[in-house]
């Protein structure tokens, strides 16, 4: 946090007046950690969100074993070798300790906006966020619900956040 606070402190000093942050992918995280925890939030005006869906492959380990992943690769991570490929029985595909803990780890960027987070959890990651907020998500995704769980989704993802907040769905 305090790298942005920093910057936003630059800006401020420079004559921003309202500043929109973009958080993609991974970013998303960056972003919903510094409404959390930064310091001068209120300089920034508004809020986009581009982030995937949850792959559900992640799921077919029990949590446990998840909890034993991430542990590995963050122990990899501490041990400098955060771009080293995990075991192949992780994932189904290679992936790196770092991208390991961003996607796969509880509150990873693809879990923001699982549609298998309840309204509670949900508010509990996204409420605090004051600025409008835009969400785009991509209905070309792997893993873009169907039509009645998008619904759904972007229902749950509305009331979570205490803000002016649009979810839109593009194609690609």
């Amino acid at each position: 946090c305090e790298d942005f606070d920093n910057l936003l402190q630059c800006l401020e000093d420079e004559g921003a007046e309202e500043i929109t942050v973009l958080g993609f992918n991974t970013g998303v995280q960056d972003v919903i950690n510094y409404f959390h925890n930064g310091l001068k939030t209120d300089l920034i005006k508004r809020v986009i969100f581009q982030g995937g869906l949850r792959d559900p492959r992640l799921d077919q380990v029990g949590y446990e074993q998840r909890q034993n992943y991430k542990d590995a690769a963050t122990r990899l991570i501490s041990q400098g070798l955060g771009n080293s490929l995990m075991p192949s029985e992780v994932y189904p595909g290679p992936i790196s300790a770092f991208r390991y803990v961003a996607l796969g780890g509880r509150h990873g960027v693809k879990e923001f906006f699982s549609e298998s987070l309840s309204a509670d959890q949900m508010n509990m990651l996204l409420g605090h966020i004051t600025a409008p907020c835009l969400l785009i998500l991509c209905l070309s995704d792997e893993y873009s619900p169907s039509l009645d769980s998008r619904s759904d989704l972007t229902n749950k993802l509305d009331q979570a956040m205490q803000c002016d907040s649009r979810v839109r769905w593009i194609e690609s």
